[in-house]
Order: structure tokens, then C-alpha cells, then sequence
């Protein structure tokens, strides 16, 4: 946190240096899995995890939907059947790390920051919600899942427009967008009720 919201923060060497390397090999805004949180905090990259005891519920059941825990009856030694790292490229993570080999795999088509989507599903019980997320054929790039419907109701379009992210602090993004029909908005971030999107001037 203190490395993407302080003017001034230095973290050196960084913690493990294959890791490093591979990032500036391959610049772009998207997340990794490494073996250490601190790789990701000393390399000025982020981390799927990180090293946070307290992350949000509905972000952990997902990420251990993923690795094949059944969350309403695991424990703290509770071990990963499986792992599936696909389902990791909806919150654009690219890179998973290994502990001690020094290699990594890389995620094929990761979602990028942010995403222009015009069909969704309204889907209620989490656990559909978590399998149809994790299931390989979900059309990550076409559609999202949402609890309630939206209004107005995302159109199809031919053409579905442009959107970039102009700027990136610890507690806002500037997003620019262009939609001649109504769209969704994909922001692949943590969701928390604390964000509000605000329309700027024009």
C-alpha cells in the first residue's frame, strides 16, 4: 500500500530478483502470484494476495474457489485439492511464480484495468456465482455476472466503443469512456462498497 500512496518509498534490493527481472521484461498494468508478497511490494508490482490478514470475504472465496477449497468448511490447514490459475486472469493477473525453482507460468489473455462489456447474467446464490467464474468456459472478455440488474440494461452493439484509464492513485481511478449504447464498465480491482463513480465536468 505504502509503495502506490506515499511520494517517497524505497524498498532495495528487491526481494527476490528473478522476479524483478521478469517484470521489467515484460512492462504492462497487470498483477502477479509470487511466492513472497514482498516480491511483488519490492519489484513495484502487485499481487493478487499480498500479505493482507484481513481481505475482503467475497475476493478470498474466489481466490479459494480457484485452488479447490470448499470455503464454508475449510480451516486454517486446510490444503489445495487444485489449482487452476486460469480464473486468475479476471483480476488480471499474468504471472504465477514458483517457490525455489525460480520459474513461472504465464496466464494466457489476462482482463485488462479496466473493460467495455455489454451482455451480463443477474445471478444471486454465490456458489453458482463462483462456479460459472471459474469454469474455463466463461466468456470473461464478453460478459459479467452481476446480483442486480442494471439500469439502463447493457445493449449489444457492433461497435462497443472505447475506454482508457487516464490515472491510477490508491483511492481513485480517471477513466475515460466512449459508448454510443449502454454499456458496463469492467474495473478488474477489489470491489468495495466504499467506491462511487462520479461523471467529470462535460
Amino acid at each position: 500500500f505504502g509503495a502506490h500512496s506515499l511520494t517517497t518509498f524505497q524498498i532495495a534490493p528487491p526481494y527476490l530478483d528473478y522476479v524483478s527481472n521478469c517484470l521489467k521484461a515484460h512492462p504492462g498494468d497487470y498483477r502477479i502470484l509470487a511466492p513472497n508478497p514482498n516480491c511483488a511490494m519490492t519489484a513495484n508490482a502487485q499481487d493478487i494476495w499480498g500479505d493482507d490478514p484481513q481481505g475482503l470475504l467475497r475476493y478470498a472465496r474466489f481466490l479459494g474457489t480457484t485452488k479447490g477449497y470448499d470455503f464454508d468448511h475449510m480451516t486454517i490447514a486446510t490444503k489445495a485439492s487444485i489449482t487452476n490459475s486460469e480464473p486468475w486472469g479476471l483480476m488480471r493477473c499474468r504471472f504465477v511464480f514458483s517457490e525455489g525453482l525460480k520459474t513461472f507460468s504465464e496466464i494466457k489473455d489476462p482482463l485488462p484495468h479496466v473493460l467495455l462489456v455489454n451482455q451480463c447474467r443477474i445471478m444471486t446464490n454465490r456458489y453458482d456465482i463462483l462456479y460459472a467464474l471459474t469454469n474455463a468456459a466463461f466468456p470473461r472478455r464478453q460478459e459479467v455476472i452481476l446480483e442486480t440488474r442494471p439500469e439502463p440494461f447493457p445493449q449489444p452493439s457492433p461497435n462497443p466503443g472505447t475506454v482508457r484509464l487516464l490515472d491510477f492513485k490508491a483511492d481513485s481511478l480517471t477513466i475515460e469512456a466512449d459508448v454510443k449504447e449502454p454499456s458496463l464498465l469492467l474495473v478488474t480491482d477489489t470491489y468495495s462498497t466504499g467506491w462511487r463513480a462520479l461523471p467529470l465536468p462535460g
